[in-house]
């Protein structure tokens, strides 16, 4: 079995201005449902009422824009911390240098070979700043004696945890906005899939009445929108 396609919107405008005609579309309707029921049963209650509630229900719910700026949030958290980390370990670093001058395997286990790759990465930065914090607790009094403070060490393993937990809310978060995105533009999609229906079955039914055909032209599809006649009835026979 294949992974699931994305959920993509099925119309071309903004979600606004598709919410606005589906609502005018629910009106007329509403106004000529006796009309839409005579034609097809499935036209009465609960149809208008579950569309409308649908169309409800979608401008309840947050925008894109909302659900991008809640994880922009989340993101920066993540990039404040990370900068957090790469001061603490340079502040650093001058301490290690100082405890185990000339001793590279030290410097190594300390992650002086590692600094430049993790500070570009989240995942790559939250593991090279608790093989920092480890090795700092395993050689405290080494540091200690070399004036490094105990508040410094400890602020290693603090940023460490910090990171972490700050990684895994954002990728949480991802989760639960793609999920609501989803849910989001299914709901959309519900909405738009019933304004077609009652457009296209309006205009079929009104195809001989200029004034209620109009009532069912989507207008907002275009670029231009523009005025739409009725097809020719039929010639008498």
């Amino acid at each position: 079995m294949g992974a699931p396609n994305e959920v993509v919107r099925i119309y071309k405008i903004d979600d606004a201005k598709m919410l606005e005609i589906s609502k005018e579309k629910h009106a007329a309707f509403t106004e000529y449902n006796s009309d839409f029921q005579n034609y097809n049963i499935k036209y009465k209650s609960p149809y208008g009422s579950d569309w409308l509630a649908d169309i409800t229900a979608a401008e309840a719910t947050e925008q894109d824009s909302s659900i991008r700026a809640e994880l922009t949030g989340a993101t920066t958290s993540v990039k404040t911390l990370m900068t957090s980390c790469g001061s603490a370990f340079q502040l650093f670093k001058p301490f290690v240098l100082d405890a185990f001058p000339n001793n590279l395997a030290k410097q190594k286990e300390f992650g002086f070979d590692d600094y430049e790759e993790a500070i570009r990465s989240q995942p790559k930065l939250i593991l090279f700043m608790k093989k920092v914090s480890m090795a700092a607790v395993k050689y405290t009094p080494e540091l200690l004696a070399a004036n490094c403070t105990q508040a410094r060490i400890d602020e290693l393993a603090s940023l460490h945890t910090q990171l972490d937990s700050a990684n895994t809310s954002q990728e949480v978060e991802k989760d639960h906005r793609t999920v609501e995105a989803q849910d989001r533009i299914l709901l959309l999609n519900k909405v738009w899939e019933r304004t077609s229906d009652v457009a296209n079955i309006g205009k079929l039914l009104y195809a001989n009445d200029y004034a209620r055909y109009q009532r069912f032209v989507l207008y907002g599809m275009d670029e231009e929108e523009k005025t739409e006649e009725p097809p020719a009835p039929p010639p008498a026979p």
